[in-house]
């Protein structure tokens, strides 16, 4: 059976954010804009760190836990986690982050923090500022909003094999964080597991997040939870593409695992074959 037939077992995992986040998205000039929810490829890449970390940090461990957390959804926001997660969605050529307008969200939730490419040689002595183009700002999303002051949580899925359960239980109940995203050495993105709320959930609760029990995103015009690369059997009806690169990064030297464009989360995608029924 193919992987993309194989039916997989899937559970919830709630992040508490401890640090600001930063996902790189595109550059405006100094401004590193960050994207408002984790890509599939990020969290896979912070907790297969994170596995081959609590494992032994062999080679063959990190390896280990790509193939077991190969499967996921996107991660997405909760301003306090009893509410509801705020998925992405298009209105009018907009996206939404939950209720809030892209634009609203950024200025509740996200932050700038200004620093110095290389501050042992940007600093001019003469004038104490910065050289041309050494100054950079980096926006990220906060671990309170400014307006109420509500913690925020990450919440996705994890797909996992059943013969693999016992191992991916395993895991979780000695995992305690991971660090997600850009800037991590600065402290960005580290979030703590809360392990009362790992849960599995059944193949109806898969249907807000669009998917089946395999992972495979079901285009039925309802908005997506995951990247879907684009091909002539999608048809977009709302929403974007975005041309992306996936780099594993379990290697000293980064390698791209795949490219091309991508519909966003978000979007609203049916299949073609199925446009006239």
């Amino acid at each position: 059976m193919s992987d993309m037939n194989k039916k997989l077992c899937w559970y919830r995992l709630i992040f508490k954010q401890l640090t600001p986040l930063h996902i790189g998205m595109k550059n405006y000039g100094v401004l590193s804009e960050t994207r408002l929810f984790i890509p599939e490829w990020t969290i896979w890449g912070a907790l297969v760190a994170a596995y081959g970390k609590i494992k032994g940090w062999k080679d063959a461990d990190f390896k280990n836990g790509q193939e077991l957390l190969k499967s996921s959804t996107c991660f997405f926001p909760v301003a306090d986690k009893e509410k509801c997660v705020m998925f992405p969605t298009f209105k009018n050529g907009k996206i939404y982050i939950g209720d809030f307008k892209e634009e609203e969200f950024r200025l509740n939730y996200t932050d700038t923090y200004v620093s110095t490419a290389y501050v042992s040689t940007s600093i001019r002595p003469e004038d104490v500022s910065a050289k041309d183009n050494s100054l950079h700002e980096t926006e990220a999303v906060l671990t309170k909003s400014k307006k109420d002051g509500k913690q925020i949580y990450w919440v996705g899925l994890i797909g996992i094999r059943e013969d693999d359960k016992s191992n991916f239980i395993n895991f979780m109940n000695q995992l305690e964080e991971i660090f997600v995203g850009g800037d991590i050495r600065y402290g960005f993105g580290n979030l703590n597991v809360l392990k009362d709320k790992i849960s599995e959930v059944n193949e109806e609760a898969l249907q807000d997040w669009n998917i089946d029990l395999s992972g495979n995103v079901l285009c039925n015009g309802k908005p997506i939870k995951k990247y879907l690369k684009c091909d002539s059997n999608y048809i977009l009806q709302k929403g974007k593409l975005e041309f992306i690169l996936k780099y594993d990064f379990s290697k000293s030297t980064p390698t791209i695992i795949d490219n091309g464009f991508f519909f966003v989360p978000g979007s609203e995608v049916r299949s073609a074959s199925t446009l006239n029924e």
